[in-house]
């Protein structure tokens, strides 16, 4: 009988390591165009909204590799300005543009709409207007611009990893806190994170952010608690809840808050 204690509490936590992974995996699978989510145990399955707590590590993810790219521009000797462009696309690629189509929707609902079903309608609608491509026009000038202030190679890889893995941390925040505003959609689809998942995220985006040093992780999360304040105000007004648009407008919001700090006090 001695032993079996230690046994079942090893076998416990090789399950929850397993879930674990088959989530983070679900996540980065989600967040990026990685397909990751094949290599999830079809026996495993879980309820997506159980992999928001791996928001933020997509982010991680999506950081390192976006700084891996950014210092092979850097040795090949790329000025520093198309080096900038290069890294945002290089972010598209990689995560098909999410978050980027998120804000324009939510700049075309909340610009143009005169009530809550007309701006839900806009945001629904696949057309592009005036308020979204000015907004995607600013985060791509703005994003741009930042990493190419960003001219040491290991503080641009910080930076980015700082910037993704934080901005993404918000979200399960939002979604929990927040009703889904259609009852359908993506973040519908998602679901309602739990109260352990948002506190894994929050941590996550924390960690994130600690290489940075003590100066810019005060002033980050001073920031990003103003950024994701005013994005739940804002989106309660407008509509009355959140959107997957919505989420991804404070992704966005929260990535370049992260970026204009670490221009700011990194350089």
């Amino acid at each position: 009988m001695t032993g079996t204690p230690w046994k079942e509490t090893a076998g416990g936590l090789a399950t929850q390591l397993e879930r674990s992974t088959d989530e983070a995996l679900a996540a980065i699978g989600f967040y990026t165009r990685i397909p990751s989510w094949r290599l999830v145990s079809p026996d495993r399955a879980t309820e997506f909204s159980n992999t928001q707590w791996a928001a933020p590590l997509a982010g991680i993810v999506i950081g390192l590799l976006l700084g891996m790219c950014n210092a092979l521009f850097d040795a090949i000797d790329i000025a520093d300005l198309p080096r900038g462009v290069l890294v945002i696309v290089a972010g598209l690629l990689l995560t098909g543009a999410l978050h980027e189509d998120g804000l324009a929707d939510v700049a075309d609902g909340f610009g143009g709409g005169p009530d809550r079903e007309r701006k839900l309608a806009i945001m629904k609608d696949s057309r592009l207007g005036a308020y979204g491509v000015l907004a995607m026009i600013a985060s791509f000038l703005l994003r741009a611009t930042l990493i190419a202030a960003l001219t040491d190679p290991t503080v641009a890889a910080l930076s980015l990893v700082a910037a993704h893995g934080a901005a993404r941390a918000l979200m399960p925040a939002m979604l929990h806190r927040l009703p889904n505003a259609r009852g359908e959609g993506v973040a519908c689809q998602i679901g309602h994170p739990s109260k352990a998942a948002v506190i894994t995220a929050l941590s996550i985006g924390f960690l994130a952010l600690l290489p940075l040093g003590l100066i810019p992780l005060i002033v980050a999360l001073i920031a990003l608690a103003f950024v994701y304040g005013g994005m739940t105000a804002l989106a309660r007004w407008q509509i009355g809840g959140q959107t997957g648009d919505v989420c991804g407008t404070l992704e966005q919001i929260g990535e370049i808050a992260v970026l204009v700090l670490c221009a700011t006090l990194l350089t």
